[in-house]
């Protein structure tokens, strides 16, 4: 019997391991200027869209697909901005300007559209991801169903002063090196003010539903308690007034939420999946 067994568990092995692959897209997509690379896992009902902080690629979201995939059998689609992980920015040459906030949303609008996922889409956002999914959000209105914030950048957050101060800290030879080795982040860092000028002018609409999530320990770089007071006034600012956004401190949890306290992150997008895929 144990003969007989070992072989049908070794094939049962085998065909799910095949099965898991099947579900699984690895893909890079042409958009131009870019080659985005993306990981989709394979599901049902509305998609959801990870969108990384600043600096991150698609790796910092590894531990929570499964589990979520797991509660909601969604497709989850994680992705590389240029420069970033495995996307390139075909020209090397290719200026600061040429490589701001509105060109990496554009490029996501038509991979989504390649990918056969530009319908609807349920958004998550750690970070300064909050730009890109706002920015998004406001351009594609009736196609984000809700969005989930994670320890999120508002743009009512970075004043003129926190920029100076924090531009400080970046020297020349500190951004060579990020240049050669991340020349995403390197881009991202140099149009900080042009981005922040983009997200002023860019109003998030009312419509799209919210939790927000925000870090006990929030982004504090300059390690400055009136930044922090600062950065939770900023979220205030967003979710008073509008009953489709609710804000909640996360205690115990730093910048990085979805380390800290994964299961509240997975419950808040499991929460979001469901209430947009149940049945009318």
């Amino acid at each position: 019997m144990k003969l007989l067994l070992k072989p049908l568990f070794l094939l049962f092995t085998m065909f799910a391991t095949l099965v898991n692959q099947a579900q699984t897209l690895d893909t890079v997509v042409d958009v131009g200027k870019y080659k985005l690379h993306f990981n989709i896992v394979k599901g049902s009902g509305t998609p959801i869209l990870f969108e990384s902080g600043s600096g991150n690629d698609m790796i910092v979201w590894k531990d929570l697909l499964k589990p979520i995939s797991d509660k909601t059998s969604a497709t989850l689609i994680t992705y590389d901005r240029a420069g970033l992980g495995k996307s390139v920015i075909k020209d090397s040459t290719i200026n600061v300007e040429k490589n701001g906030i509105i060109d990496n949303v554009e490029a996501l609008e038509v991979a989504l559209k390649k990918l056969g996922y530009d319908n609807e889409i349920i958004i998550v956002a750690h970070s300064l991801g909050a730009f890109y999914s706002s920015l998004y959000s406001s351009r594609n209105p009736s196609k984000v169903k809700s969005v989930l914030f994670i320890d999120a950048s508002l743009p009512a957050f970075y004043s003129k002063n926190f920029i100076d101060r924090l531009n400080k800290l970046l020297p020349d030879d500190f951004l060579s090196q990020v240049k050669t080795k991340k020349v995403g982040l390197y881009y991202e860092i140099k149009n900080i003010d042009k981005s922040l000028e983009v997200m002023r002018k860019t109003i998030f609409p009312g419509t799209i539903p919210v939790i927000d999530l925000i870090a006990e320990t929030p982004y504090n770089p300059l390690k400055n308690e009136e930044d922090r007071d600062r950065w939770i006034d900023s979220h205030k600012q967003f979710t008073d007034g509008n009953n489709n956004r609710k804000s909640i401190i996360v205690n115990g949890a730093g910048h990085y939420i979805f380390n800290d306290k994964p299961l509240i992150v997975i419950n808040a997008i499991v929460k979001l999946y469901l209430n947009n895929n149940v049945e009318k």
